[in-house]
This record gives C-alpha cells, sequence and structure tokens, in this order.
C-alpha cells in the first residue's frame, strides 16, 4: 500500500491497530454481557458503527505524541538514529497503551457491570493507593502486567522495520501542512463529544450505550461533567416559582411550618413535641448489603441469620432503596437527606463540610458524633465531607498497636472496628453524654478477605463476606446488650449500596433495593414498614422517634409520621423518581421516560403521566437550585 512507503506509515499502523483492537473487545464485551444486550441487527450494528466514530476521534488524541514528530520533527532528525528511535519508541508506548486500556476495560466492565469508564474511575484516582492495594490483592498484577508488555513487544517487532523506513522519507512543507489542517480537525470534532455526555449517548439500552463508547473517551467526558447540577441546560425543566411552590407542597409534613414565605426559603420547624428524649443512635452502614442477601428478603442460603433476627425485633423497612451506587453516595443520603445529584457527590466537591446534615443538628443538641471506618478516612473524600464537618473520625490511623487483629487492602475487619466502638461508647456513657455514632463497614468487599469465623473460606467471595459481615453484627450487638448504655440506644442497620450486578437498566430499581432495620428493644415496638422510602428519610425517621423538634432543611421526612411512598435514585446523570410502581427518569438531553414495575421485576414503558414527572422535576430541579445558590448550608 502506498501509505506505508510513505512518511505516515507509522500513524496508519497505530490507526488500524488501534480501530480493530477497540472493535475486538467490543465484541469480547458484547459476548460477557450478551444477555444484557439488545440484539437486534440493527441495534447491533448501530452500537458498533457509532463505537467505530468514537474510536477514530479517540484514536486522534491517543496517537497525537507520535503523530506531532512524524509531522513536525525536521526531516534530517527524524532520518537520524535518534529520531527514528523516538519513533518507534512512541509507536511502541502507544501500542502498551491501547492494549492496557484493554485489560483495564474488561475487569472494570466486570466490576461495574456493563460500564465504560465513568465517574467511578474517576473518583478512584483520587484514592489510587488504597485501589491499588486492593487490586494487588484481587488479581494476579505482575502476570498480566507481564504479559501486556510480552504482547506489546510481539505487535510492534513486526512493525518495527516499517516505522523505521517511514522515518527517512522526506515530507515537504505542503504535505505537512495539508495532514496538520485535516488532524486538527479531526482533534476537534472529539471536543464536543468529551464535554457534552449526552452526545455519546446513542441507546436506551444501558449495554448497547456502553459498547458504543470508547473507554478513553468515556473517561475525559466523565471528568468533564463530574460538577454538573441540575440545570434547564441539560434536563427538561419548570418555571422557577412553579417548582418551589411545589416542593413546599412536597415537603410540607403534619407537624411542620415554614419559617417564612419566602418560595426559596425550605426551613421548616419540625414540631414534635416539648419532651424530647435523648437516646443514644449508632448507625450501621454496611458496605455493599443488597437486600436481597437476606433470608427475610427471601434469600434461601442462610447468610444473614442475625440480620434476620432483627428483622422481626425491629422495624423493618422493607421498601428502603439507596439513592446511589457507590459508598459516598450513601453517607451523603444519610447524612444531607438529598435526592441525588447529577455529576459527582457533594461530598466530594468544594464546600464538602458546609452542608445542612443530620449530624450537625445532633452535634447541637450536645451528642457526641463519632464516624468509625476500618480504613483510612480519605478514601472517598469522607474525612472532609463528614469530619471537617463535625463528626469526630476514628478510622484505622487512631488506632492503637493490637486492635487490628485481621486488614486487607482496605483495612480492618468489620470485627475490630465494632470493638472500637463499643470502647467509645462507653468512654462517652461514662462521661455522662449522648452518642451519635455513624460507622461504615467494608469488610464485604472485594478481595473479600475476613477473619476465620463462618463455615465459608476467607477470600471466595462475596457470599462469604455478606455471612462475615452478618457475623459481625451479631458479635457486636451481643457483646453491647450486656452494656449499661444498651436500653438507650436505638441501632438503625442499613447499606450504603447494593453489591454490583449486572442489570439491563442501571435505574432498575433492584439494584437500589437495600435492608433497613430501625432496633430498639426497650424503645420501639418491632412491626414491618411496606411503604416506599429512601435512604434520605431514615435520620429524619430517627429524629422523629427521639421526638426531636429542629429546624429542618431535609428533603428526606420522618416516613412513620408522615409517610413518603416515592424514593430517590441517582446514576452519574440520570435521576429518577420512584412512585407507587412507577418509575419517572429524567436524562440529559431534556429526556423523560416512565416505566411501571411488575410485580416480578419487568419494567415496561408507560405514558408519560405529568403530575408524576412534574413531581420528580420539582424535587431535582429545587434541590439543584438550592445547591447551586448555596441556600443548603449549615447556618
Amino acid at each position: 500500500m502506498r501509505l506505508l512507503r510513505s512518511r505516515f506509515a507509522g500513524l496508519w499502523l497505530f490507526a488500524s491497530f488501534f480501530v480493530v483492537t477497540c472493535c475486538l473487545l467490543r465484541v469480547a464485551l458484547l459476548v460477557r454481557s450478551f444477555s444484557l444486550a439488545d440484539t437486534r441487527p440493527l441495534a447491533l450494528v448501530g452500537a458498533f458503527a457509532f463505537g467505530l466514530f468514537f474510536d477514530l476521534l479517540t484514536c486522534a488524541w491517543v496517537m497525537l505524541p507520535l503523530a506531532l514528530v512524524v509531522v513536525l520533527a525536521p526531516n534530517r532528525f527524524l532520518a537520524g538514529r535518534i529520531g527514528r528511535r523516538l519513533c518507534l519508541t512512541l509507536f511502541g508506548l502507544g501500542v502498551f497503551f491501547v492494549l492496557y486500556d484493554v485489560a483495564t476495560e474488561w475487569f472494570y466492565w466486570a466490576e461495574f457491570p456493563s460500564s465504560r469508564f465513568n465517574l467511578f474511575a474517576i473518583d478512584y484516582l483520587r484514592d489510587f493507593r488504597t485501589v491499588l492495594a486492593d487490586i494487588w490483592q484481587t488479581y494476579p498484577v505482575i502476570l498480566i502486567s507481564g504479559g501486556l508488555v510480552a504482547a506489546a513487544v510481539l505487535i510492534v517487532l513486526p512493525f518495527a522495520r516499517t516505522v523505521l523506513a517511514s522515518c527517512q522519507i522526506p515530507l515537504r512543507t505542503g504535505q505537512r501542512l495539508v495532514f496538520l489542517a485535516v488532524y486538527l480537525a479531526a482533534l476537534g470534532l472529539a471536543v464536543p463529544f468529551a464535554l457534552k455526555q449526552t452526545l455519546t449517548d446513542t441507546s436506551d439500552n444501558w449495554t448497547n450505550k456502553n459498547l458504543a463508547k470508547n473507554g478513553s473517551l468515556s473517561f475525559v467526558t466523565a471528568l468533564c461533567n463530574r460538577d454538573v447540577l441540575y440545570g434547564e441546560d441539560l434536563y427538561l425543566a419548570r418555571d422557577h416559582t412553579h417548582v418551589m411552590d411545589r416542593l413546599r407542597e412536597l415537603l410540607k409534613t403534619s407537624n411542620s411550618r415554614y419559617v417564612s414565605e419566602d418560595p426559596d426559603n425550605l426551613t421548616r420547624k419540625i414540631d414534635n413535641g416539648p419532651n424530647r428524649v435523648k437516646h443514644n443512635v449508632i448507625l450501621v452502614v454496611v458496605e455493599s448489603l443488597s437486600a436481597d442477601y437476606l433470608g427475610v428478603f427471601g434469600n434461601p442460603r442462610g447468610l444473614t441469620p442475625n440480620l434476620d433476627e432483627l428483622a422481626g425485633q425491629g422495624i423493618l423497612l422493607t421498601q428502603l432503596y439507596a439513592c446511589g451506587t457507590r459508598t459516598i453516595r450513601g453517607l451523603e443520603a444519610l447524612n444531607l437527606c438529598l435526592p441525588p445529584v447529577p455529576g459527582r457527590a457533594l461530598g466530594k466537591r468544594a464546600g464538602a463540610n458546609a452542608f445542612f446534615s443530620a449530624e450537625g443538628l445532633f452535634r447541637d443538641m450536645g451528642y457526641r458524633t463519632l464516624f468509625f471506618y476500618g480504613g483510612k478516612g480519605t478514601f472517598d473524600n469522607m474525612d472532609a465531607f463528614l469530619c471537617r464537618g463535625g463528626f469526630e473520625l476514628i478510622d484505622n490511623r487512631k488506632f492503637q498497636p493490637g486492635e487490628i487483629h485481621f486488614g486487607n487492602a482496605w483495612g480492618a475487619c468489620d470485627g475490630d472496628v465494632y470493638s472500637r466502638v463499643l470502647r467509645e461508647c462507653d468512654a462517652t456513657h461514662q462521661a455522662g453524654r449522648k452518642f451519635f455514632a455513624m460507622i461504615m463497614t467494608l469488610s464485604n468487599h472485594r478481595p473479600y478477605t475476613y477473619p476465620q469465623e463462618i463455615d465459608i473460606p476467607s477470600g471466595q467471595g462475596a457470599f462469604g463476606a455478606v455471612k462475615y459481615t452478618d457475623f459481625a453484627i451479631g458479635s457486636f450487638l451481643r457483646e453491647a446488650r450486656e452494656k449499661p448504655w444498651f436500653d438507650d440506644t436505638i441501632f438503625v442497620i442499613t447499606a450504603d449500596h447494593c453489591a454490583r450486578r449486572f442489570i439491563r437498566r442501571d435505574t432498575s430499581p433492584t439494584k437500589y433495593h437495600i435492608p433497613g432495620i430501625i432496633y430498639a428493644p426497650k424503645i420501639i415496638p418491632p412491626r414491618r414498614y411496606e411503604a416506599l422510602c429512601s435512604q434520605s428519610d431514615l435520620m429524619p425517621t430517627v429524629l422523629g422517634l427521639l421526638d426531636a423538634s429542629y429546624t429542618s432543611k431535609f428533603f428526606g421526612r420522618d416516613i412513620l409520621r408522615d409517610p413518603a411512598n416515592r424514593a430517590f435514585i441517582g446514576t452519574e446523570l440520570d435521576l429518577c423518581l420512584l412512585v407507587g410502581n412507577h418509575q419517572v427518569v429524567l436524562s440529559p438531553g431534556h429526556e423523560v421516560q416512565m416505566l411501571a414495575m411488575e410485580p416480578n421485576g419487568t419494567e415496561t414503558p408507560i405514558e408519560i403521566d405529568p403530575d408524576e414527572v412534574d413531581m420528580a422535576i420539582s424535587y431535582y430541579q429545587g434541590a439543584g437550585y438550592l445547591l447551586k445558590n448555596h441556600l443548603y448550608g449549615a447556618k
């Protein structure tokens, strides 16, 4: 071919390798998630056609260093030993990058089902050391890395002579200018696709949509869209006055009154009577605990005997839904009692510690507020979000020698953390203070290693980790029952989010169903609460059990007094509202979809209900307005 006998031979070879490799990866990912994809011929052709387009745009940026050397280097320099070696080195590094990207995307697709690189990947970069340690314990890193290097060498060797020979072919000024004009146009064409998330959304099917994407381009897109808020430029919006008036109706409860007639001021006085009872509160947030792991929700494996027993002794929330799919999202919903925002979690943004929060209310009531985590509080920005805002952080850096008996890449096991919780609660009680303790567990996370306290060997998968998590909770409560503060304590057990799993739609409610148990045998009679509710409702409900009267900005409510009958769900950019058996999905590009959820788990598109859509827009647009204008502050 003529191109292989030109100065551009190296670029042509690299582009061909890039596109073919990306296509093969797309085929492999399709095979891996075949049951979740829309496999109609036209749908698959569309995914691969769009994929080719995005691959070509991405390729232009990936081979930019090589292109600059080939086109801008003087003929004499490039024909010399240093120039030819530089060109071959850049070609080889590019090949290795592509292979590395393929391997990473393959494992990422398994970890985050049917997903190209997204906001999770951005978040993981901040906690790179912890994540790297987890990867090291989970995968044969040395073997994989060595294999990638060897594969890159084997791929480069057959093309080395052609690449080196192309460096000795002179390039005229006119040829340079024409190439640069075309190449810069290709680079510029990729920019809007990187900046605007909706331009790469090519299908309603989650798997097909991600198959069509290019992982590297998706990474840049996520980076550019990480701090968006709900706005009329992205989402279907309503008149601001209408939204705030509707939101005031939605947030009003039987025991609340607004402190101002200003429609933008949603501050309310919650009146639960004059006789506030200051019970201790311990909130256990279990890592990745899907509701369907529990026997009380039908799991036959016997993984959670302790939680199943507690469910019958306390208030079991049978239709509780997580607001997101990341730990920081769960902590945000539990502490700030807000619906999810698009883009990055609020806990990872500037001013993360300046929001109105449940912790702040407890602190104002004189409680000692503690946040326990077996890892480092820097993970997921938890220290800046929670602890600089008021929580007293006790992470594994605060543990004394000998307190950690078992740990992995993420930190101390649940049992060791619960032991420290008991000691701190004892000390606080002895000092004559009440406490609000939030515990973030981590044993139910890859690499799923834990002390050998159960009959499933450590490191064998999620089922063993769930069973150990349940064992640790049971042991913790058995010890707590012997404490003088136990009868005066409300225990709340829930999850930060569900376990990751393959679901046809990323907003499918089954991906967000989590357990919720409120347990205080001397304070609260057992019951099953069957109405729909959200993570954002948990702490207002606990404050209601304390008969606390307080000033509130929360979107969550005391569901035992005024049932919510709705739940919030959010992905990177899709925002959802569950109402009864309907789901409203608001997406960028002013898109709206409504689905009916059947008892057997199927979801069917239905005709738009204007009132339910208006309700969803009011919640999310209103929350976005408050946050954008700094109206949800601690003061």
